[in-house]
């Protein structure tokens, strides 16, 4: 798993999908981290319907669990793929619904495409 998180890191999302897709056959693959950068991969690939797909696998899965790190994810995907108004719909949930973390998470790679988004800057701002 470290490696595939390397990967992810490194933007090298081919090989982050690829080290990913394979752990997901493993027994258990329902930790909320492990399938956000799954997604993640899959939007830095722009495959997008595959990244959508995993939006809605967290939504399921995780349905009354961590809402904060859920929605998290899903943030970090849509921003990913493009999707600012969705992204920040997803990071106002994650700090609606507790999440103290986000202090760093907008200096997260994953939110580039959000970082001169006016209504984005003000997020931070107001967190700041």
């Amino acid at each position: 798993m470290v490696l595939a998180q390397a990967y992810l890191v490194a933007g090298r999302f081919e090989e982050a999908a690829a080290h990913h897709a394979a752990l997901l056959l493993s027994p258990a693959p329902e930790s909320l981290a492990f399938i956000g950068e799954y997604g993640q991969a899959l939007a830095g690939l722009v495959r997008r319907e595959e990244a959508h797909a995993v939006i809605g696998w967290l939504e399921a899965i995780n349905a009354g669990r961590s809402e904060n790190i859920r929605r998290l994810h899903q943030g970090l995907i849509s921003a990913r793929l493009g999707d600012k108004p969705e992204a920040l719909a997803y990071l106002h949930h994650t700090v609606a619904s507790g999440s103290v973390r986000f202090v760093f998470q907008h200096r997260n790679a994953a939110l580039k495409s959000l970082r001169d988004y006016p209504p984005f800057m003000e997020f931070v701002r107001a967190r700041e």
